[in-house]
Protein backbone atom coordinates (compact mmCIF):
# COMPACT_ATOMS: atom_id res chain seq x y z
CA UNK A 1 0.00 0.00 0.00
CA UNK A 2 1.22 3.87 -0.30
CA UNK A 3 2.63 5.48 2.35
CA UNK A 4 3.04 9.10 2.77
CA UNK A 5 3.88 11.84 5.40
CA UNK A 6 3.88 15.37 3.99
CA UNK A 7 4.80 18.31 6.40
CA UNK A 8 3.87 22.40 5.49
CA UNK A 9 7.55 22.24 4.09
CA UNK A 10 7.62 18.94 1.69
CA UNK A 11 7.08 15.56 1.32
CA UNK A 12 9.19 13.73 3.58
CA UNK A 13 8.59 10.46 2.43
CA UNK A 14 6.32 8.34 -0.36
CA UNK A 15 6.79 4.67 -0.53
CA UNK A 16 4.90 1.21 -0.86
CA UNK A 17 4.99 -0.58 2.56
CA UNK A 18 3.76 -4.07 3.97
CA UNK A 19 2.40 -2.50 7.36
CA UNK A 20 1.91 0.94 9.17
CA UNK A 21 1.77 1.21 13.04
CA UNK A 22 1.24 4.30 14.42
CA UNK A 23 0.33 6.77 17.54
CA UNK A 24 -3.07 7.33 17.68
CA UNK A 25 -4.38 9.65 20.24
CA UNK A 26 -6.83 7.20 21.16
CA UNK A 27 -4.11 4.28 21.14
CA UNK A 28 -1.11 2.51 19.14
CA UNK A 29 -3.25 0.85 15.93
CA UNK A 30 -1.97 -0.42 12.61
CA UNK A 31 -2.83 -1.21 9.29
CA UNK A 32 -2.23 -3.07 6.46
CA UNK A 33 -3.42 -2.99 2.68
CA UNK A 34 -7.59 -3.34 2.51
CA UNK A 35 -7.50 -1.93 5.71
CA UNK A 36 -11.53 0.20 6.19
CA UNK A 37 -10.92 3.71 5.81
CA UNK A 38 -10.84 5.94 8.67
CA UNK A 39 -9.81 9.19 9.71
CA UNK A 40 -7.46 10.38 12.85
CA UNK A 41 -5.36 12.51 14.62
CA UNK A 42 -1.91 11.38 15.86
CA UNK A 43 0.17 11.84 19.39
CA UNK A 44 3.76 12.59 19.74
CA UNK A 45 5.77 9.47 18.89
CA UNK A 46 6.69 6.78 16.60
CA UNK A 47 4.99 5.74 13.13
CA UNK A 48 6.70 2.47 12.45
CA UNK A 49 6.48 0.78 8.66
CA UNK A 50 7.62 -2.32 7.62
CA UNK A 51 8.35 -3.04 4.02
CA UNK A 52 9.52 -7.30 3.77
CA UNK A 53 10.95 -7.69 6.63
CA UNK A 54 12.91 -3.89 7.02
CA UNK A 55 11.16 -1.06 9.70
CA UNK A 56 11.87 1.93 9.07
CA UNK A 57 10.70 4.34 11.88
CA UNK A 58 9.66 8.15 11.89
CA UNK A 59 8.98 10.43 14.83
CA UNK A 60 5.85 12.46 14.79
CA UNK A 61 5.17 15.55 17.13
CA UNK A 62 1.27 14.87 16.02
CA UNK A 63 -0.76 16.01 13.82
CA UNK A 64 -3.60 13.70 11.49
CA UNK A 65 -3.52 10.56 9.44
CA UNK A 66 -6.02 9.51 6.49
CA UNK A 67 -6.33 5.75 6.17
CA UNK A 68 -8.18 4.22 3.05
CA UNK A 69 -7.59 0.37 1.89
CA UNK A 70 -5.20 1.56 -0.71
CA UNK A 71 -2.94 3.98 1.62
CA UNK A 72 -1.87 5.80 4.77
CA UNK A 73 -1.11 9.26 4.10
CA UNK A 74 -0.03 11.16 7.39
CA UNK A 75 -0.31 15.31 8.21
CA UNK A 76 2.56 16.27 10.57
CA UNK A 77 3.80 19.61 11.86
CA UNK A 78 7.46 17.87 11.99
CA UNK A 79 9.03 14.88 11.03
CA UNK A 80 12.06 13.29 13.20
CA UNK A 81 14.44 10.59 11.32
CA UNK A 82 16.39 8.05 13.56
CA UNK A 83 19.36 9.34 11.88
CA UNK A 84 18.59 13.15 13.72
CA UNK A 85 17.46 12.10 16.40
CA UNK A 86 19.60 12.78 19.63
CA UNK A 87 18.64 11.97 23.29
CA UNK A 88 20.73 15.48 24.76
CA UNK A 89 19.49 17.69 22.42
CA UNK A 90 15.60 16.23 23.17
CA UNK A 91 16.16 16.92 26.94
CA UNK A 92 17.47 20.14 26.20
CA UNK A 93 14.69 20.95 24.22
CA UNK A 94 12.08 19.37 26.36
CA UNK A 95 13.67 21.51 29.13
CA UNK A 96 13.63 25.06 27.06
CA UNK A 97 10.05 24.36 26.55
CA UNK A 98 8.53 23.82 29.61
CA UNK A 99 10.30 26.67 31.03
CA UNK A 100 8.98 28.52 28.64
CA UNK A 101 5.57 27.45 28.86
CA UNK A 102 5.29 27.45 33.03
CA UNK A 103 4.14 30.63 34.51
CA UNK A 104 4.18 32.45 31.40
CA UNK A 105 0.46 34.52 31.48
CA UNK A 106 1.99 37.20 29.67
CA UNK A 107 3.22 35.00 26.97
CA UNK A 108 1.04 35.78 23.62
CA UNK A 109 -0.81 32.50 21.85
CA UNK A 110 2.00 32.62 19.01
CA UNK A 111 4.73 32.25 21.85
CA UNK A 112 2.62 29.37 23.68
CA UNK A 113 1.79 27.60 20.38
CA UNK A 114 5.33 27.34 19.28
CA UNK A 115 6.59 26.17 22.99
CA UNK A 116 3.71 23.52 22.66
CA UNK A 117 4.82 22.81 19.73
CA UNK A 118 8.42 22.82 20.13
CA UNK A 119 7.48 20.00 23.87
CA UNK A 120 5.67 17.88 21.06
CA UNK A 121 8.93 17.72 18.84
CA UNK A 122 11.07 17.11 22.01
CA UNK A 123 8.24 13.78 22.97
CA UNK A 124 8.91 12.97 19.86
CA UNK A 125 12.54 12.95 18.93
CA UNK A 126 12.86 11.07 22.98
CA UNK A 127 10.42 8.35 21.36
CA UNK A 128 12.86 7.90 18.88
CA UNK A 129 15.65 7.45 21.08
CA UNK A 130 14.13 5.13 23.23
Amino acid sequence: MKFEIVTPEKLIVSAEVDFVSAPGTDGEFGVLEGHVPFMTTLRPGVISTETNGAEILYGVSGGTVDVTPESVTVLAEDVILKADADIDTAQKLQQEAEYNLAGKENATDADSAHWRRQLQKAEAMLAMCS
